[in-house]
């Protein structure tokens, strides 16, 4: 019994689905569909996570800035740690499902080349000539 599902082949259709998925949608979403349940999960936590870093320091900034509209002192509050490891933490992920994106549409190639080699013909010599 295999624990993953790797031995199920994606068509090069489906792999480019995949890819379009988490490069313009959520990162990780495409290698889900694509049957890379680790590689898919791990891609969309840290995306989600850290689109959640990345909004929470928005509103913290923008708290910020809303307390001191009517305050003398200008607004130097910089823009939280969090915020900044979100944003590396949501571009890790993009990078890791351009990874997987690639090594699915690797996988689908094999797979077609595959299939075009199970259909060829066998390969017929013709008889040798025997030479007195």
């Amino acid at each position: 019994m295999k624990i993953f599902s790797a031995g199920k082949r994606v068509k090069r259709s489906a792999a480019m689905n995949c890819l379009l998925v988490n490069q313009f949608a959520t990162p990780g979403l495409g290698s889900l569909m694509g049957r890379r349940y680790v590689e898919g999960a791990l891609q969309l936590a840290l995306a989600v996570g850290g689109f959640v870093l990345v909004i929470w320091a928005y509103i913290q900034w923008f708290w910020g800035m809303f307390r001191n509209v009517g305050g003398a002192d200008s607004i130097t509050w910089p823009f939280p740690a969090y915020g900044k490891v979100g944003a590396i933490m949501f571009a890790a992920s993009w990078c890791l499902a351009w990874v997987t994106s690639i090594s699915l549409l690797r996988a689908a190639r094999k797979t077609q080349q595959d299939e075009m080699q199970s259909k060829l013909p066998p390969k017929i010599l013709p008889p040798k000539i025997k030479r007195d």
